[in-house]
């Protein structure tokens, strides 16, 4: 193995290190929402990946890998991993940290756990658009190319059955926005829009009344859920608007916002939903 390898082989380690707090770092003799062990594990391995940067910098001024492309394969590599332990907990193979979700991954909940895997999924778009453009690969690249088809697949697998409308968006978001500049839209539409000044009118019309539809929709589909979280938000803005500029002081938050939403029971001035 050259330096050159061996530097990426210490970089990646130091990387995959740092990220895999996520993955690693949990615990079922720990409560709920308790970020101690993580903190523990995030710092002891802050440290390797220090060790393994100064190592790498010796080895390598110059590595043959980025470090971005390195924090990437790692994500989708950590990322495919999340998706197969959901996977077995949606078969009942593993167990679920949390008694009211079959489906939590490494997390304590579907939210986050649907969220890390939508943050995942144009990483692997990325790489594999790039990839699939390259007529001849060498078998690392064409090993790079199958790792990042499969963990999109797995993700697109698991993702439904989170039921995280958030990261449902957030994936199709960022997946058209990785498509589209790979296919160079842009320009496409630049050049559309000259030519079919009308047509490109309608088109946005009727995108907007389907991605309005397709908003209801989302809507309706956890409708009780949607509707606590925008009434959260709304006593948590009257508790703002109280104390604007200085606010409330530090950890005072549960106070603020209870007592903001007893002034707003008190007043009576609110619908049955």
């Amino acid at each position: 193995m050259t330096q050159k390898n061996m530097a990426d082989v210490i970089t990646l380690t130091g990387v995959a290190a740092i990220l895999s707090v996520v993955v690693f770092a949990t615990s079922n003799d720990i409560p709920v929402g308790e970020m101690a062990y993580q903190k523990l594990w995030l710092g002891r391995m802050l440290f390797v990946f220090v060790v393994c940067c100064l190592l790498s910098f010796c080895l390598n001024r110059k590595n043959h890998l980025s470090f971005p492309t390195i924090v990437t394969w790692v994500l989708i590599v950590l990322g495919g991993m999340e998706a197969i332990w959901g996977l077995r907990q949606i078969y009942g193979l593993d167990a679920s940290n949390h008694s009211l979700y079959a489906l939590t991954g490494s997390f304590y909940n579907p939210g986050p756990y649907s969220g890390y895997l939508a943050m995942i999924f144009p990483l692997c778009l990325y790489e594999w658009l790039n990839l699939k453009e390259r007529t001849e690969r060498t078998w690392a690249e064409q090993g790079k190319y199958y790792i990042a088809l499969g963990v999109m697949l797995l993700i697109l697998c698991v993702l439904p059955a989170g039921m995280s409308r958030s990261a449902w968006i957030a994936a199709a978001i960022s997946g058209t926005w990785v498509y589209g500049m790979h296919a160079s839209w842009g320009s496409k539409l630049k050049e559309f829009g000259r030519k079919y000044k009308k047509k490109l009118v309608l088109a946005c019309i009727v995108g907007s009344v389907i991605i309005i539809v397709a908003g209801y929709a989302l809507f309706q589909l956890k409708a009780t859920s949607a509707n606590g979280r925008l009434f959260m938000w709304k006593i948590s803005s009257m508790a703002i608007a109280e104390s604007p500029v200085i606010g409330h002081g530090t950890g005072n938050f549960v106070s603020a916002y209870g007592r903001a939403q007893e002034n707003y029971f008190a007043n009576g001035e609110f619908s049955e939903t």
